[in-house]
């Protein structure tokens, strides 16, 4: 919209900013997984400078203030990463209002702080989305306003922010690369560029030794672990694509969350025939160009959650397609479309979410692909949540029928401007914005609370409570879902911290109806969880194994389930043709648990 008049810049962004809090503290309570249950688990024995990790301990550090004044909860252990989250939206207002002013700027504060991908990103107790975000944007701004005003200070504040986003992961070092060729592309001057880069670098080194520093005084062998570990980095750069499909479906993902706001209205700006303000879009189009080529291009890894990776990216599409709405003149006739367009798209979303749902196993994941492309849309999708497998669906349809749609209108407009007819242009775009806001919104709420399909996390939640209220059978078997021992550890565990091979088992898209093992190595200070085990099958004796967080006798078999209890979180959907569920078939069903009338959950007592 455009604003009239005298306007109060500062506390419109207070509002945004209070808005932008309450959303994500919304999700701040969503239950553990996977990476953050190891973060979790180390702050809560105080074994921070253990944990065997090649970064990030920054945001290891972070955390240590929080649990210290809060004591251990989820919500503790993840308010260090929202308060970097939200000083990330202030740091994209700031370089938003240095390169395009305050109106593009408080548009750019709007989309980040309503966009469900940044919200995502601000509730990750792990490493692309807060800190290292953060500290990105804060260089990439203090350099520029080092270039306007030619403060050696502001050189300064670069080259800390730098340090400090190498401490929070080692992949900041793109940074340089993205800096360097702004600069020579912008002074036309080699030499100049360089020097500066090796000011920043060494600024930026000083910083890092923060972390060898500390790990001398501390007598820990972090530091030195952490460079062993990056010997293996060069692995990321070499490793064989074996399946293009799956590859394919991570990407998806990551432009699924980024949605058709994010895509659509910087393709606007490319359309544009007077490109104004070139120069000032040249440092965020390096920016996204290079993270996109480095992740597609350099890292050959076959499993690449490109939609953590690209988290670091938002602030740059933010600006971007706050610039791009500020052209926009919103008249009356203007508003009303979208006060129309927008209501009329999210209730659509929601009808469509209720109407003839199917699950599909999660495993093979191709099946999604061959469903999409056979046009047989009317299956959910599921997505991760804050980490791992605790997540929440969308309905593809919903998906698909949101990007053709806004698809349709994006270039509509596009060619009625190329024509000349700038006011239907207007309003196509305006609807291309409703529409796309809308899925954003859709997206937003499924995550926080789930209200057209299951929500998982409330079922998480109500098992965990169900387990501490009532005295289950020991020991406990867990399958896929981590974090559940953490919550369950004071009433089921003798408490016993031991070192230990972690191994646990999966099903994959290698043997969808089979538990397939899945190791990694690594060592690690936890508990000994001595009663409870994650379901396991081991192909070499063709037998279900029952295996703890440790090393146990493989021996061990079938008659382990014997006198147990299985909690069983059906997320994302197993076959029930799968060896999972025949195993499930030789225990009672004590509890099962529903969500917006869906089955999710469930408790099974064996023996």
């Amino acid at each position: 919209m455009r604003l009239k008049g005298k306007v109060d810049y500062k506390k419109i962004l207070f509002i945004l900013l209070v808005l932008a809090l309450i959303i994500r503290l919304a999700g701040i309570n969503q239950f553990f997984e996977t990476d953050e249950v190891v973060w979790a688990r180390a702050v809560k024995e105080g074994n921070l400078m253990e944990v065997k990790i090649p970064s990030s301990l920054l945001s290891l550090w972070a955390i240590i203030p929080f649990i210290k004044i809060f004591g251990v909860h989820t919500w503790s252990i993840r308010l260090p990463f929202l308060i970097a989250g939200m000083f990330t939206i202030l740091y994209t207002f700031l370089l938003g209002k240095l390169l395009f002013g305050k109106k593009s700027a408080l548009r750019a504060t709007a989309i980040m702080s309503f966009s469900a991908w940044h919200v995502l990103a601000s509730l990750q107790a792990t490493y692309e989305g807060s800190f290292l975000t953060l500290f990105f944007v804060m260089s990439i701004y203090y350099y520029l306003k080092y270039e306007i005003k030619q403060k050696n200070i502001s050189l300064v504040f670069a080259g800390i922010s730098f340090g400090l986003a190498t401490l929070s992961k080692l992949t900041a070092v793109l940074l340089l690369p993205i800096l360097l060729i702004y600069s020579i592309t912008k002074t036309r001057d080699i030499l100049l560029s360089t020097r500066r880069m090796i000011v920043l670098s060494l600024i930026g080194f000083v910083t890092f030794l923060i972390f060898p520093i500390v790990s001398i005084i501390t007598k820990s062998p972090a530091f030195i672990v952490s460079l062993y570990y990056l010997l293996f980095f060069p692995s990321l750069l070499t490793t064989n694509i074996t399946n293009i499909s799956l590859l394919i479906i991570q990407f998806l993902y990551a432009i699924i969350w980024a949605g058709p706001l994010f895509i659509g209205l910087p393709l606007i700006r490319l359309s544009e025939r007077k490109k104004t303000n070139n120069r000032k879009f040249l440092v965020l189009t390096i920016w996204i160009i290079f993270m996109i080529f480095f992740y597609v291009f350099i890292i050959k890894d076959n499993f690449r959650p490109m939609e953590r990776y690209m988290m670091i990216i938002i602030p740059a599409l933010s600006i971007i397609c706050g610039e791009v709405l500020s052209k926009i003149r919103w008249d009356k006739k203007l508003k009303t479309i979208t006060a129309i367009s927008f209501p009329v798209s999210f209730s659509l979303m929601l009808l469509m979410s209720k109407i003839n749902i199917r699950f599909l196993p999660f495993y093979p994941k191709t099946a999604f692909l061959k469903e999409a492309i056979m046009m047989r849309w009317n299956f959910f999708v599921p997505f991760t949540g804050s980490s791992g497998p605790v997540g929440f669906y969308i309905k593809f349809s919903i998906i698909a029928l949101s990007f053709i749609f806004a698809g349709v209108f994006l270039i509509w407009s596009i060619l009625t401007k190329i024509k000349g007819k700038k006011l239907l242009s207007r309003k196509l775009l305006v609807i291309f914005v409703a529409i796309s806001f809308a899925f954003n919104i859709f997206v937003l709420q499924e995550y926080l609370i789930g209200t057209t399909s299951p929500d998982i996390n409330e079922i998480s939640w109500e098992i965990i409570e169900y387990a501490n209220e009532n005295q289950l059978k020991k020991p406990l078997f867990i399958f896929r879902n981590k974090g559940v021992p953490f919550y369950l550890e004071k009433r089921y565990t003798k408490k016993q911290e031991d070192e230990f091979n972690f191994n646990y088992f999966e099903i994959t898209d290698y043997s969808p109806d089979k538990f397939y093992p899945v190791w990694l190595n690594y060592t690690d200070n936890y508990y000994d969880y001595d009663d409870i085990y994650f379901m396991n099958f081991d192909f070499k004796h063709n037998q279900t194994l029952y295996l703890a967080e440790k090393y146990i006798d493989l021996k061990k078999s079938q008659d382990t389930i014997i006198n147990s209890t299985i909690l069983f979180i059906d997320f994302p959907y197993v076959d029930k043709k799968s060896e999972l569920w025949t195993e499930l078939q030789t225990c009672e069903l004590k509890k099962e648990f529903i969500s917006n009338g869906y089955k999710t959950g469930y408790i099974f007592e064996c023996g």
